[in-house]
């Protein structure tokens, strides 16, 4: 076994893990421990076999052993298709080890950066809730409004908060990017940000990685055999180039570099869509226009799900249906987008946990990690399952 991987770590907890605990065990009960005290929450997504074997250090069919066992025993569900998540409360399984919890958590603050929160705002939000409560403590929720210059709002939020008695402080500001976030030092008090892009020290951060989502949504389309990619983004904000980065890094170290790529619309023009992007429904429609009279690529990536609907609407009016005639993935896994679209997933639960651990942490002087990078999950539909020759 490979040195300093999460598994040789479990078999330090003698009280709970023994070196003759086989390794599908080990891993088993970790992740019951970590559904006990809501660090994988109810409904959390688990990372796929392949990412578990990885980050145990294990061969695949000993990670696959350990989440049989979980789902057999209904600690896990598997959702056709989706992926496997953690049972309801009503349905997980009792833990087998009993959890020490830290004494004296206290009250954590938690102050939501957009108004009113998103649907990415609440999981985030619940999932810290959930975590941190089921370790003792308790939390605080305040919500900003907006109309105030961000760095003097989020200081001014946190320092009632903190007048409150809060021991840490966890701000939600995936909405935000990094450059409006004030890096300031609370003395003793602890301040977390979740964000989706990566901030700099000494701030302490849990973020998702729009670069590497990028890259596997690439890899995803690659590795179906598409030989050219047409990346489609009105954006001109850093997550959309983080994802577009991506993109271009997949194409050219896959397959030996010999995928093409290319972005559409130029950035003068995506410049101009997104001045009203929050309240265009034809998003995705306006971004491909000027790409309309040129061939079809094999393989679309659109920089989200919403522009995704639009590239498939206004191919269909061209002839031209996804996974069929060219294979189409987005980015966030969108709600409100019904269709049957392959999506790069926000680990939307896993930010929150994580958020959570680094302030119980942080609280109870053992903090070690100061900053968390969680990726994306792959959701393959029905929009990357070719079925014509040569994709």
């Amino acid at each position: 076994m490979t040195q300093n991987t999460t598994l040789d770590k479990l078999t330090g907890s003698p009280a709970v893990y023994t070196k003759s605990d086989p390794a599908y065990k080990r891993i088993e009960i970790d992740l019951r421990d970590r559904v006990a005290r809501g660090l994988l929450a109810p409904g959390a997504m688990l990372p796929g076999r392949a990412a578990l074997a990885r980050e145990y250090g294990v061969a695949l069919a000993t990670a696959e052993r350990a989440v049989a066992n979980l789902l057999s025993d209904g600690t896990l569900v598997a959702s056709g298709g989706r992926g496997t998540f953690v049972a309801s409360l009503g349905n997980a399984a009792r833990p087998m080890i009993a959890i020490e919890r830290p004494a004296a958590l206290g009250q954590l603050g938690i102050l939501c950066t957009h108004a009113p929160a998103s649907t990415w705002n609440v999981v985030v939000i619940n999932s810290i809730e959930r975590a941190f409560s089921a370790a003792g403590g308790s939390c605080r929720f305040l919500e900003r409004s907006d109309g105030i210059q961000p760095a003097t709002d989020i200081e001014a939020a946190v320092r009632s908060l903190i007048d409150t008695g809060c021991k840490a402080i966890i701000v939600d500001a995936l909405h935000w990017g990094v450059g409006n976030l004030p890096q300031i030092d609370f003395g003793d008090v602890p301040l977390i940000y979740v964000t989706s892009e990566m901030m700099r020290p000494p701030s302490l951060n849990v973020y998702h990685d729009n670069y590497e989502a990028g890259y596997h949504a690439a890899k995803h389309l690659i590795d179906q055999g598409c030989a050219d990619i047409l990346f489609v983004a009105p954006f001109t904000r850093r997550w959309g180039s983080e994802r577009y980065d991506g993109v271009q890094a997949a194409c050219a170290t896959l397959r030996g570099g010999a995928v093409s790529v290319r972005r559409t619309p130029d950035l003068d023009v995506a410049a101009a869509i997104a001045d009203d992007y929050h309240h265009h429904p034809d998003l995705g429609r306006r971004s491909i226009t000027e790409d309309m009279g040129k061939a079809l690529p094999t393989g679309i990536i659109a920089a989200n799900d919403l522009v995704a609907l639009g590239v498939v609407d206004a191919l269909a009016d061209r002839g031209a249906s996804a996974g069929s005639d060219y294979l189409l993935i987005g980015f966030d896994d969108s709600k409100s987008i019904t269709r049957d679209i392959s999506t790069m997933r926000p680990p939307l639960e896993e930010l929150g946990t994580e958020a959570a651990t680094m302030a119980i942490n942080a609280i109870s002087g053992t903090l070690t990690v100061h900053q968390v990078r969680l990726r994306s999950h792959l959701l393959a539909r029905s929009t990357t399952n070719s079925h014509r020759s040569g994709i």
